[in-house]
């Protein structure tokens, strides 16, 4: 466009010097051309280069047109570049001031000198417009020179110059906008003004020997209405020229007229004045109403518009005029008329929508006069009736061309004057009421902008009227509204970013149609999406920009409780619509099984009696630990959910930010738990950016005074810091920010950014707990956000903002860290965003038809400052630089060990020699030094052209590698395997680059590479090796996880080829590749590295469906490989759990473990080639199920769960064997109780349980992970029992009463009651630092101990407090016959009904930490069912043991009762 735009600006200075004849009609086609390329094809992205142009000081269209002054023949092409002209400033508001003198010069230039009255005239509509525009821009109106201005265009009408008609007219309007605009300049000429518009509306309309000209009629009236603003001509003050003006508006919208000129004036005077003539409209009511409805019933849009208003002012002025009047006849007699007129419309079954509109908005305007001289049953008859009329025109809906949408919001605002006068509402009106409103929302994206003003301030003023009756009814109404607003606002077309923060792609076509345009009667068709809601919601969730609302309410109390009132039913409602929503995912591609097991893999079999109790789980469900590959469950859910998170971030932090102070733990709290159940949902994240940045602007945590070091702000131990709300919400957002850190190593795309965004919004406290940790995260955001731009500016502002509220000690350690990812930005070329940019130009500019004013305010919108975007962030990034000091600005270069690294020589030998094919010579070229950087090209080049050259030349480089290996001479050296290990990581890397061209050449080529390398033939063949180790690699790589996902697909695809390129014998002799892939894999999984663990469960889950269709794969490597998997989830016992190292585990565990019970057969006996895994005896199916069970005592919680669950699966696959509850008593009965006790108790295989320890460690110094440890075998010997008892497998009387058998030999006793006991009264109430500083240590501990220690001791003791409350509800619950028997009674000692009463009234005592959402969810629900159960069967000694230790600790001041935590039974 820029090109054309040039060539047509060139052209039109052409004219200028050109000979031709016709050079005026040439130059007025190039400014048509010129306006229709400006004004009606303009895009977004060229806005500002646009406006540079068209203004430009040399060859501009301003320097044309004064160029052009006094060639008559250019007439018609200056009357359309003024046009123009008048489209850029009435479009573009004040971001045109700059050029306003320029315009106004030559406007006054043209109006002066030029012949032609036809560009006189169009000088008039940009001239008026810079004015108007002074009026938002006081620095305009001193470089005006307003007072020669006024001089010249005064003369030009007050004197002996003689003008057209058509000239006069304009200038009187332009002298009535200098009057609104500059009254302290027209003060002198104010007298004179008004009696030349006063002589020359007498000339017009009353003389009989002249022509009338319409033209200077209409000029007056419009110049009457800018003269009227200040200095005024009212009835009530005895005007001069009051009656005299009124007699020329009466006249001037009468019906009988040809052209509407004229009529639009007059309205346009009556809606805008018409309280200066309230006596005369009041008189002349009868004549007055019949010309005003005959008007708002006319075919013309225009006129209608006008009228309207005009009809409004006319009748609140008449009903003023009725309330205040005293003669009270002559007022009843004016609102007799009006009601009888209104009634006639209403009961008139043919009535139009136009008709009833003015009937409703006539009841409103005489609401108040309806209560002086109608008695309170008439008021309500008729005031229903009146609803339910409207609600059965205006609820049938229509087209966009209805008139429904333009009268909705002046409906609206007359039932809110009607509600005012109304002392009671029925049911049934706010019913009704309440339908009319959703229309609104319904329709509101049609509403032209001057019509969604209106809307706003008639829900504003019809909540503020039912403020004036009981709470409960404006609660209920807002509560319905909003409900209904925010569920229609989230159902439409969800909205892309396209990477340009004003660029944005709808997804789908909306049922309004894709064109955009003005319809009749101000209503807009267009696609609709959310974006059109916001406006709505700012005005509700902010009335501050709502004009006028003074005049309903004019108490400050009550527009506060109405505000309050909106705001937080709004923000309940948003609570609730999520929680109402289906946000699940699944994995539809993968067959049924692979779908149980990736939405639970903790879920058991749904058959049989050992499915009754699934092992227990405390941190809640497990889930999917990547989200690869998930579906929607329910997609309108998510649709909706999309929507209603774009809408919140778009509305929140641009309402009253102080009402979301009392949402923030709220709002946070339900965010985090929603994410906790959800964690592939991107939108939560989102929603809890929102409120950090609130945060943020509040200084929600300024009070809590924390010290600057990390140590001391990292206090996510609720009992430590207190009680205060705020307190524990920074421990909530503190556990969370630590769990985010974690969880993004596993994400990517939006998934990741969110989280970014999220981390980059932290308010400074929480910034300076985890700085260390948000330096990674940032390096991410740089890295990037070379790709999409938003995110870059995010970190740099995240940055920015750090360093200047953050101490400068704090900071320093960490810019040599981040500052090298900004060299990236200012080394990079514009190209890439500027390619952008034109792809999301095209992209927009052919979605749709274009449409002139939808163009226009898109150009109003749109226009900024000229530079791409990644020039602006290069300028935030040396502005940046330029806060933080030159002593930083080294630490952009990077440097020391990568310089070494890419000093070191790929290989010595060259290898690559390639002989160039020119005809007289071949010269050989040797590759191998540009490999190298080419590589590195390929990889990290910001220029586009550069990196897909880079990429197509490696690609050609490496088809060269793969035919100079497999040439004969070099096969048996493995001439390459070196530039392989260099070559193959960058090959993956690009194989799922996010550049098109890269991903396209590469990732064929990796599964052609591993075609070629699974034909091998040798085990261990070193380049097969080379690829194999290169793929693990990257399933293992910490963050970058669009590598680790490609690198699954293709661990998968080598596996496959391996065994398409395999005979039947050799894969049951030696499967030379699936041994050292499975070999490899073993090792990952058994590696002290959390992220190589995962990266082995992870290729487990993505090989396991081509494993299970070779039943000797099965026979050989099926027990092996679930063993190593068990042993690898019981690594992951201390990873953090936000990791997802279990998760993937127990998936991995899943697949294998239905794999072994489809092929049972196989396994259930020993076979020669099948190897032994490490601790049992043979590698057979009776073995492996004999081992599950000696596990069961493990204190690794997932471990020892996921024995339980695949015990209770393979013993049905056993020969002779039905259930697992046959088989455990079978076994009992074999081995006698003593050996499930050993197993229970003995705490793994080291042995050194409960049953041989009753006791924590108390020789030498005190040790915390010694009694953590102790804590976890405690918890495996509870988790046993429960197990046991709760599946009805054995009687705790058959345990806990063993006796000695015939044979002698000696019954060993369960230690768990004694165990249970001491935990009650000497662990569970005690602090750590009181346990370290007992006197049976040697050492007492005297240092005091971390947050992170405390949490640890707090966490081990809330374990154990839920667990034995889950002890006891199973006892209670399955064997309550068996518990007063097999319990003793000193069991239920006080210290443990008072462990069983802090749970209750006091959490925080037994470690419950209240700033974790999982933990207080899981203590509420297991103490409720704890008591009922206690409540239900236990005697009533011990139940009123219970009530007398509940009623001590209420009474004696331990506990502070006003904080005591919220359960209810």
């Amino acid at each position: 466009m820029s090109d054309e735009l040039g060539k047509n600006l060139r052209g039109l200075f052409d004219t200028l010097s050109s000979n031709s004849p016709t050079r005026g009609a040439e130059a007025a086609s190039i400014a048509a051309d010129l306006y229709s390329l400006c004004v009606e094809r303009i895009t977004d992205a060229e806005l500002a280069y646009t406006s540079s142009l068209v203004f430009n000081k040399e060859n501009g269209i301003i320097r044309f047109l004064r160029d052009c002054l006094l060639l008559d023949e250019f007439a018609v092409c200056k009357d359309e570049l003024l046009r123009l002209l008048h489209s850029f400033v009435v479009n573009l508001g004040h971001r045109i001031a700059a050029h306003a003198v320029d315009i106004k010069e030559v406007c006054v230039s043209l109006f002066l000198r030029d012949k032609a009255a036809r560009v006189k005239n169009a000088t008039f509509a940009p001239l008026i417009a810079v004015v108007e525009l002074c009026q938002h821009v006081s620095s305009l109106t001193a470089s005006l020179n307003v007072p020669d201005m006024v001089k010249r265009y005064y003369q030009a009408v007050g004197g002996r110059t003689k003008c057209t008609a058509s000239v006069k007219g304009g200038v009187y309007q332009l002298l009535g906008a200098f009057c609104e605009a500059f009254p302290e300049h027209m003060a002198e000429y104010s007298s004179r003004i008004i009696i030349m518009f006063m002589k020359a509306l007498k000339e017009q309309m009353s003389s009989t020997t002249h022509k009338t000209e319409m033209t200077i009629i209409a000029g007056s009236l419009r110049g009457l209405a800018g003269y009227l603003v200040h200095f005024t001509q009212s009835a009530a003050e005895g005007a001069e020229y009051a009656k005299e003006i009124y007699f020329y508006i009466r006249k001037s919208i009468k019906p009988e007229v040809a052209r509407y000129d004229v009529p639009k004036a007059g309205l346009l005077l009556i809606s805008r004045h018409a309280a200066q003539f309230q006596e005369y409209l009041a008189k002349d009511y009868n004549a007055m109403y019949s010309s005003l409805f005959k008007w708002c019933n006319h075919n013309n849009r225009d006129i209608k518009q006008l009228a309207f208003p005009a009809l409004e002012a006319f009748l609140q002025q008449v009903s003023t005029y009725i309330l205040k009047v005293v003669d009270q006849s002559d007022s009843e007699d004016i609102f007799r008329f009006f009601i009888k007129q209104f009634r006639a419309i209403i009961d008139n079954q043919s009535s139009g929508q136009r008709e009833i509109s003015v009937a409703i908005r006539g009841y409103g305007h005489f609401a108040a006069p309806c209560r002086r001289f109608m008695k309170e049953g008439d008021i309500h008859f008729m005031f229903n009736d009146i609803i339910q009329r409207s609600e059965q025109v205006f609820s049938q809906g229509g087209t966009a061309s209805d008139l429904t949408i333009y009268h909705l919001p002046s409906l609206l605002e007359s039932l809110a004057s009607i509600v005012k006068e109304m002392k009671q509402l029925s049911e049934l009106f706010l019913s009704s009421l309440e339908r009319l409103v959703v229309m609104i929302f319904e329709y509101y994206p049609r509403l032209a902008t001057t019509n969604s003003k209106q809307c706003h301030f008639a829900l504003y003023k019809l909540c503020l009227v039912l403020s004036y009756h009981p709470t409960a009814v404006l609660k209920s109404f807002v509560s319905h509204i909003v409900y209904q607003g925010l569920v229609r606002s989230c159902s439409y077309p969800i909205v892309i970013d396209v990477g340009d923060g004003s660029a944005t792609v709808s997804m789908e076509t909306p049922a309004t149609g894709s064109g955009a345009y003005d319809s009749a009667d101000g209503v807009v068709t267009k696609p609709v999406s959310y974006k059109d809601f916001v406006n709505l919601w700012c005005h509700l969730l902010n009335p501050g920009k709502i004009k006028g609302l003074g005049k309903v309410c004019n108490s400050p109390e009550q527009q506060s409780l109405v505000h309050h009132v909106i705001y937080t039913e709004t923000m309940t409602i948003i609570i609730n619509v999520i929680q109402k929503l289906d946000l699940s995912a699944v994995q539809p591609h993968l067959d049924h099984d692979s779908m149980e097991t990736a939405c639970d893999p903790m879920e058991t079999d749904s058959t049989g009696s050992d499915s009754k109790s699934p092992p227990h789980t405390p941190d809640g469900d497990a889930h999917p630990v990547t989200a690869t590959g998930l579906e929607a469950a329910v997609p309108k859910d998510f649709h909706i959910f999309i929507n209603l998170v774009d809408l919140c971030r778009s509305v929140l932090p641009t309402c009253d930010v102080h009402m979301f102070e009392g949402w923030v733990m709220e709002f946070g709290r339900q965010t985090i738990t929603w994410s906790s159940r959800y964690p592939f949902v991107s939108g939560f994240y989102k929603l809890l950016a929102v409120d950090m940045a609130m945060c943020r602007k509040l200084g929600y945590f300024n009070e809590l005074n924390k010290e600057a070091d990390g140590d001391a702000m990292d206090t996510s131990d609720a009992a430590a810091i207190g009680n205060s709300e705020k307190q524990l919400c920074f421990g909530l957002f503190s556990k969370f920010v630590k769990e985010v850190l974690v969880r993004m190593k596993q994400y990517k795309d939006d998934l990741l950014a969110s989280c970014l965004h999220l981390l980059l919004s932290l308010p400074r406290q929480l910034v300076q707990a985890n700085i260390a940790a948000l330096v990674p995260a940032l390096q991410i955001a740089f890295r990037l956000g070379l790709s999409y731009l938003p995110l870059a500016v995010a970190g740099i502002d995240a940055l920015k903002l750090w360093s200047q509220e953050l101490e400068p000690s704090v900071m320093m350690p960490h810019y040599k860290h981040v500052l090298p990812y900004l060299n990236d930005y200012l080394k990079a070329s514009a190209t890439v965003a500027e390619e952008e940019d034109t792809v999301v130009s095209s992209v927009k500019s052919g979605a749709r038809p274009r449409d002139r004013k939808k163009d226009l305010q898109k150009w109003r919108e749109g226009i900024e400052g000229s530079g791409s975007s990644l020039e602006k962030v290069r300028l935030k990034i040396i502005r940046l630089l330029g806060s933080l000091g030159g002593h930083v600005n080294g630490d952009l270069v990077r440097g020391g060990e990568d310089d070494m690294t890419q000093a070191i020589v790929w290989d010595t030998h060259g290898k690559l020699q390639f002989a160039l094919p020119f005809q007289d010579m071949k010269p050989t070229m040797c590759l191998d030094p540009f490999l190298p950087r080419c590589c590195e090209l390929a990889t990290s080049s910001n220029d586009r052209q550069t990196k897909v050259a880079a990429c197509e030349l490696l690609h050609a480089i490496v088809l060269l590698m793969l035919g100079k290996a497999a040439q004969p001479i070099a096969q048996d050296k493995a001439p390459m395997n070196k530039l392989y290990r260099k070559v193959f990581p960058v090959v993956l890397q690009l194989g799922c680059d996010v550049e098109q061209v890269a991903e396209q050449l590469f990732s064929p080529l990796v599964f052609q590479i591993i075609h070629w390398f699974t034909s091998n033939k040798q085990y261990e063949s070193p380049d097969t090796i080379a690829l194999l180790e290169t793929i693990l690699d990257g399933i293992v790589h910490p963050t970058d996880t669009s590598l680790r996902s490609f690198c699954a697909k293709c661990i998968k695809h080598f596996l496959e080829w391996s065994l398409k390129q395999t005979s039947k014998k050799q894969l049951e002799t030696s499967p030379a590749n699936v041994k050292s892939l499975l070999k490899r894999i073993y090792s990952l999984a058994t590696h002290p590295s959390a992220v190589k663990r995962l990266g082995a469960a992870a290729t487990i889950n993505s090989i396991y469906t081509v494993f299970r269709e070779e039943d000797t794969l099965i026979n050989t490597f099926a027990i092996e490989m679930i063993c190593v998997m068990l042993h690898s989830l019981k690594l992951a016992h201390k990873d953090e759990v936000s990791l997802g190292t279990a998760e993937q585990a127990q998936a991995a565990i899943g697949h294998i473990a239905r794999i072994i019970q489809t092929r049972a057969n196989l396994l259930n006996k020993p076979h020669k080639l099948r190897r032994i895994p490490r601790g049992l005896k043979a590698a057979d199916l009776p073995t492996l199920v004999l081992w599950l069970f000696e596990q069961c005592g493990s204190p690794e919680t997932n471990y020892r769960q996921q024995c339980m669950l695949l015990l209770t699966k393979f013993t049905a696959l056993l020969p002779g064997v039905t259930s697992a509850s046959s088989w455990i008593r079978n076994t009992f009965e074999a081995k006698s109780g003593s050996y499930f006790i050993k197993c229970f108790e003995q705490g793994g295989a080291n042995g050194a349980g409960i049953r041989s320890q009753p006791r924590p460690p108390n020789e030498g110094s005190f040790l915390l992970l010694d009694y953590v440890s102790w804590c976890d075998k405690t918890l495996a010997a509870i988790d046993c029992y429960c197990w046991v008892f709760s599946n009805a497998y054995l009687a705790p009387s058959e345990v806990f009463n063993l006796k000695s058998s015939g044979d002698g030999s000696v019954a060993v006793p369960s230690k768990l009651l004694d165990v249970i006991s001491y935990c009650a009264s000497q662990l569970i109430m005690v602090e750590v630092s009181s346990l370290a500083a007992n006197k049976c240590y040697s050492q007492a501990s005297i240092e005091p101990f971390s947050p992170h220690e405390e949490e640890l001791y707090n966490r081990s003791r809330y374990m154990l407090v839920t667990e034995l409350l889950r002890f006891l509800t199973m006892l209670l619950r399955h064997h309550p016959s068996d518990v007063m028997k097999t319990i003793p009674n000193s069991f239920w000692s006080d210290d443990l009904l008072t462990v069983v009463v802090l749970c209750c009234i006091n959490p925080q005592g037994i470690g419950c930490d209240l700033a974790d959402v999982k933990q207080t969810d899981v203590m509420y629900k297991q103490v409720k069912e704890s008591l009922v159960m206690m409540s239900q069967h236990l005697p009533a000694t011990i139940r009123s043991q219970l009530m007398s230790i509940l009623c001590k600790k209420l009474v004696d001041g331990s506990v502070d009762v006003s904080n005591l935590m919220a359960l209810t039974f």
